[in-house]
Formats: structure tokens, sequence, C-alpha cells
């Protein structure tokens, strides 16, 4: 027995091991902690990318810029606004490691959690507005989330939220896997957070993209979203990318776990040399800024803030039903894809899962931060062998080493992180073979929960277009049958509280087995040698 089989051996049979479960599900700690680094890496893009959404508020920096507006004349507030984005960094750090830990030690699920993308959007641009053009101030938008961490937690304590996930239509709860799945290949796709093989089109909406940054017409001003004008396929960090996704596929089919984090790695490492085609540092005024601060290695940042708050009822019910919807989906989905879930959706730990989430969400609002939830990236660790929650105490830890090397974590590029938010998508599309697609019930609402999730770029509005569609379709099919005399009322109501799949497990049992680890070349634990 090597070194690291030895050790993996001791660790399991440990009183942490033992209150963890590793031997239990199957893993060992060496494979947790390549798991969680896995998932950090494909999630660390949030601590650059948070601060800047929520930054373009103004934070609560003082001065008043109606549109048209020339905001960048005031020397003070810019210089403020700085000082917020630093702080805003060290906030999401620390508060995502809180939420981390809580998860892990609490929970026990292979679960991270960071500030929602999509929901700091709503909340910078839609609920306080750029440089605070909304009537909504930044520090009541915080009030909205805080006391939404709290409800949260009152339903988590109660039972409510359980009983809710639960309550999801059989076809539903099989479908978000999947439908989270492509909302991950989309963004992996895409420029900002992907390779950029996918762009934008004025007639199409979407096109062939991979073109260099030169060859790129920008129709909207001060938006990212652009076409290409011609040169498709010539970009350098578009085929860095595609052959990073090639070679995590090749690592994967040889079960080597380390391979989306190793590749990672070195595509990060080749992209921080400067005078490249696919540099993360051009020459340019951009480039050089985030050059200078990469130099750095290793920087802190001002203490997050604690602001006041007031209450704004309109922000507080979209925050609500909309992350309630967004992660107790992600969670239901995650759980699934690690093989811990019961035939009626729940899974070990789905109380104390939830009450971290919803304290999370109150920490975060206390330091200045838009809703904490559950990442949808979490299923890359899980493809990694991750089944604990030592995932998510690995996540912490990188969150809190992050508070001093954010300039390195910080500059991990896109087309790294893309190919592995590729490869997790097209391992969660195994899921659909549970839904029964020949009964046509189930099968619609299974589909419009699926293809809204990445056309609509929200899992919430995936599955609210999916639980709409599965009520007209029921409703309208027993009102039918009522009416037509082939069903009474008692028989729809045993119908309704037959759980499809129950009656026969047999399927989710072997996609259990699918997706439990499975050793590595070179020793019996799951890891290598």
């Amino acid at each position: 027995m090597g070194f690291v089989a030895n050790m993996n051996e001791k660790f399991s049979s440990s009183r942490v091991g033992q209150y963890f479960k590793v031997k239990e599900r199957g893993s060992s700690l060496t494979t947790e902690i390549v798991a969680g680094l896995t998932t950090f890496a494909t999630l660390c893009y949030v601590l650059p990318v948070n601060s800047d959404i929520l930054a373009a508020t103004g934070g609560p920096c003082p001065g008043e810029f109606p549109a048209g507006t020339d905001y960048f004349a005031d020397e003070d507030y810019l210089l403020c606004v700085q000082d917020v984005k630093k702080s805003l960094l060290t906030a999401t750090a620390a508060s995502s490691a809180i939420s981390c830990f809580l998860m892990g030690m609490f929970a026990n699920m292979p679960i991270q959690l960071a500030p929602a993308m999509g929901m700091n959007a709503y909340f910078a641009f839609t609920v306080v507005g750029v440089n605070g053009g909304s009537t909504v101030s930044y520090e009541t938008a915080l009030t909205a989330v805080f006391i939404e961490g709290w409800i949260f937690l009152a339903l988590s304590i109660t039972g409510l939220r359980q009983i809710m996930a639960v309550c999801f239509p059989h076809c539903i709860k099989e479908a978000i896997t999947p439908g989270i799945g492509l909302f991950l290949t989309h963004i992996g796709l895409q420029t900002s957070e992907g390779i950029g093989l996918v762009v934008g089109d004025s007639a199409t909406l979407v096109h062939l993209g991979g073109c260099p940054p030169d060859k790129r017409i920008y129709p909207i001003e001060f938006s990212s979203w652009y076409m290409c004008n011609g040169n498709v396929m010539t970009s350098a960090r578009t085929w860095i990318g595609a052959i990073a996704f090639l070679c995590m596929a090749l690592l994967l089919t040889k079960r080597i776990r380390t391979g989306m984090l190793l590749v990672i790695i070195v595509v990060s490492v080749m992209s921080w040399f400067r005078d490249t085609d696919f540099t993360q540092f051009p020459n340019d005024f951009l480039g050089d800024e985030k050059f200078d601060y990469f130099k750095k290695v290793r920087a802190t940042s001002a203490a997050a803030r604690i602001l006041l708050m007031r209450l704004r009822m309109s922000s507080l019910v979209t925050f609500l039903y909309t992350d309630l919807l967004d992660a107790t989906g992600t969670m239901q989905a995650v759980a699934r894809q690690s093989g811990l879930t019961a035939p009626d959706g729940s899974y070990p730990g789905q109380k104390a899962a939830f009450c971290s989430d919803a304290t999370g969400i109150i920490v975060g609002s206390m330091m200045g931060i838009s809703p904490i939830t559950a990442f949808a990236e979490s299923s890359a660790g899980i493809e990694a062998g991750g089944r604990t929650g030592l995932v998510a105490i690995v996540g912490a830890m990188c969150f809190i080493i992050a508070l001093f090397f954010a300039p390195i974590l910080s500059n991990i590029p896109p087309w790294a992180t893309g190919p592995a938010l590729l490869i997790t998508g097209a391992l969660m599309m195994q899921a659909v073979t549970a839904i029964d697609w020949k009964d046509k019930k189930q099968a619609i609402p299974a589909f419009a929960t699926i293809a809204l999730m990445p056309l609509t770029y929200s899992i919430a509005y995936g599955i609210i277009g999916g639980l709409i569609t599965a009520f007209f379709i029921y409703t309208g099919h027993y009102l039918w049958e009522l009416a037509a005399g082939r069903m009474t009322i008692q028989e729809i109501i045993t119908e309704i509280k037959t759980v499809p799949g129950q009656e026969d497990t047999t399927d989710d049992v072997a996609m259990q087995k699918s997706i439990e680890p499975a050793p590595v070349a070179g020793n019996g634990n799951g890891a290598l040698a």
C-alpha cells in the first residue's frame, strides 16, 4: 500500500473521516481535496466578476448621477468606487468561505456557495441602478436581501422549504439536472466565462464565434454583447479552450479525476505570459492594469462595510422567489448527481443545507453582498469524485486563501475554466433518461424546464416555466377525465399522491451506481498514487 493510499485509509477510519462518511460514500481524502479544488477553480471567477458588477452601482459612495451625468469627472467618487470594489472582493471571499464551511460541516454536502451570478446583475442594474441611478439605495436593496435570508432560515428550520422541494412534480425534479447542464454549457460557450465559441447575431441571436477582439462589433454601447465581423474560429483563446476541453475529456475517459484541475492550471499558467495571442494581459490599458495587480501576487483589501438597512418589499419578493427556486433546484441536481437522493427527491443533510444557504445570505447581506446561493459549478467537483462536505470545506479554505492571493485567483482566464463547465454539462445530461418521454404529461413540462434554463439564462425561470406547464397540463387532464366520467375525485387524489418512480427504483439505483467514484489506475482509493 502506497503512502497516499495508506493516508486515505487512515483518514477514512478516523473520527473526522467517519463524521464526513468518506468511506461510506465511496470516496477518499485526496479525492475530496481534488474535487474541492476543481469546483473552486470553476467558480473563482465570481471574485472579480461579482465585485465589478456590484461596484457599478457606486455602493454606499456619496453622489447622485442621473442619466447623462458625467460621473467620470468626480474624482472623489471614482476613488470611493475603487475602494468599494476592493472591499466587495474581500466581502465576496469572506461570505463565500463562511457559507461553504457551514455547508460542509453541518450538511456534509459537496456543494460550494458564492454570490449568485444573475441575481447580482438584477441587484446592481435593476434594483439599485448604475451609479445609483434607481430610486432604491444600495443600503435599501441590502435590506431586502437581509430579510430574505431570515425568511429562508425560518422556512428551513420549520421544514417548509424541504416540503416545497419534495412537492416538485417528478418530471420537473428529473429535468432540473440536465437543464442546469445545458445552462452551464451555455455559460461555457460564451466569451465572458467560457471559450467564446458562441457569440451574438442580430438576425439569429446566436452564431458561431471564435473571432479575435479586433474583429468584434459591439452594437450596444457599454455592453459586452458583440458579433463577429468575419474571421470566425480564428481566436487563439477559443482554440486553446477547445483543446483544453478535448484534453479534459480524454483524461476523464481514463478516470484521472485530477484531469480538469490540471488542465485549468496548465492553461492558466500559459495565459499569464504576455505578448501571446491568448494572454490574459493584452497590451492595452486594461491588460496593463490587470498585470500590475497580478504582479502583487499577495494582496489584502479593506474589510467589507456593514451597511445600514431599510425595507424594500418589491425587491424582497423578487429576491425571495427567484433565489428559492434557484438554490433549491441546484441543490437537488447536485445531490442527485452525487447519488445521494431518495426516490422522493430528498437527500441527507437537506435541512442543514437549506439553513447553511440561508445563513450565508444573511452574512453576505451584512457585508454588502447580493444573495449567496449554491453554485451549479459544484457539479464539476462531483464529476471529480467529490461526495462529502469536505469538498465545501476545501472551498472555504480556498476562499480564505483568496483573501490574500486575489491577484492570482482573479486572473484565471475563462478559456481555462469554460471547458470544465462544458464537460460538466455533458455529464449532467445522463439524467434525462429518468424522464418518461412517452408520457406527454411528464415529457412536455420536463422539456420546458430544460429548454428555458439556458435560453432565459436563469435556473429559476426554467423551473417556473416547467411548473406552470405541468400545472396547466395536469389540471386540464384531470378535469377532462372527471368530466368524461373516466375518473373519480378519489382516483385523481390517489394518482396525484403517487410519485412516479417509487414503484420501481431500479433505474435510480442503476444511475447512482453509474456515477459512483471508480478507482483510478494506480491504487484502489480513487486517487492518483
